[in-house]
């Protein structure tokens, strides 16, 4: 077609953050293809980021009331410290937590419930804390138990649900050694149930092989190029088969993909019902293509930080 390298577009060579090209050979193309990706990325941080910040938030105000919630309990169970076995009835004590629709009864079973429950909320921070911080918790408690609980910063707040939870780890510890076969077996069974919480789940989970940053790099990339194809296909001169042509060596895109995503039968014609397609769903198939993953996990992967 002749088309020269550089030469700028009848229109105006930019609208909006995009500047317009006639291939990728022409200069300055590939710095504002950077240029581009780079503002993208940074937008998306900016904006993940901001939501990440709230979403934190939300789960922090969770957590504070969860565990103000649960620490009451634990205190009835072991009223002198979490240094003993626990206090348990067999009988109907029954104690009933605020922010709960149930209520707890202090036996093992319910005591068993709720270890796990701390287990599965907060994961590690539910074990216990170093040494010498268990001994300040242990000669403390008659002080600690008679703080209000609304008032005490989070970490003390976990500070007391580690204690909790490992002294029921430790009860069932002792349980597992010594008593009887059925309170063995039962003693093991939960500490298994505990320990395992703090395991993440991967089963039926392909391991991530492609980095989200390179596919967010290059997704990007190809919605700049894509934006690039749809403004050379209304601006370049010549017949529909010439400008597909044209194109497709000028931007390095196969005819192929340029005729499937912008809808033009084999004949150059416009097919009614058949494109073109958003350019952002073009790109997140080309990336898909290029890294053999889905498209939902190319848009996974674009999401995440």
């Amino acid at each position: 077609m002749g088309l020269q390298q550089g030469a700028k577009s009848p229109k105006q060579d930019q609208i909006g953050s995009t500047r317009f090209f006639t291939s990728v050979k022409d200069p300055g193309y590939k710095q504002a293809e950077l240029t581009y990706v780079l503002h993208q990325v940074n937008r998306h941080y900016v904006r993940k980021t901001a939501t990440q910040k709230k979403s934190n938030q939300r789960s922090r105000i969770n957590e504070i009331d969860t565990a103000i919630n649960l620490i009451p309990v634990f205190r009835i169970c072991w009223p002198d410290g979490y240094h003993c076995k626990p206090r348990l009835s067999s009988e109907t004590a029954d104690i009933l937590t605020e922010g709960y629709n149930q209520t707890v009864r202090a036996n093992e079973r319910s005591l068993f419930r709720l270890v796990r429950l701390a287990a599965e909320l907060f994961g590690l921070d539910a074990i216990r804390v170093p040494w010498h911080e268990e001994r300040a918790i242990i000669e403390g408690y008659p002080q600690l138990a008679t703080l209000p609980l609304k008032d005490c910063p989070f970490p003390v707040l976990l500070n007391e649900l580690g204690a909790a939870v490992c002294a029921f780890l430790r009860f069932c510890s002792d349980q597992a050694r010594s008593g009887k076969p059925e309170t063995k077996r039962e003693a093991a069974k939960r500490m298994r149930i505990i320990l395992e919480s703090l395991v993440p789940d991967n089963r039926g989970k392909k391991r991530a092989t492609v980095d989200p940053s390179d596919v967010r790099s290059y997704y990007y990339a190809r919605l700049f190029c894509l934006q690039q194809v749809k403004h050379a296909l209304a601006t370049f001169p010549g017949t529909r088969k010439e400008k597909v042509e044209a194109i497709s060596k000028n931007f390095e895109i196969p005819a192929e993909d340029i005729s499937e995503f912008f809808g033009i039968n084999d004949h150059y014609e416009i097919e009614r019902l058949s494109g073109p397609y958003p350019t952002k769903d073009m790109a997140r198939t080309l990336t898909a293509r290029h890294f053999g993953i889905t498209s939902q996990t190319v848009s996974n992967r674009i999401s995440q930080l």
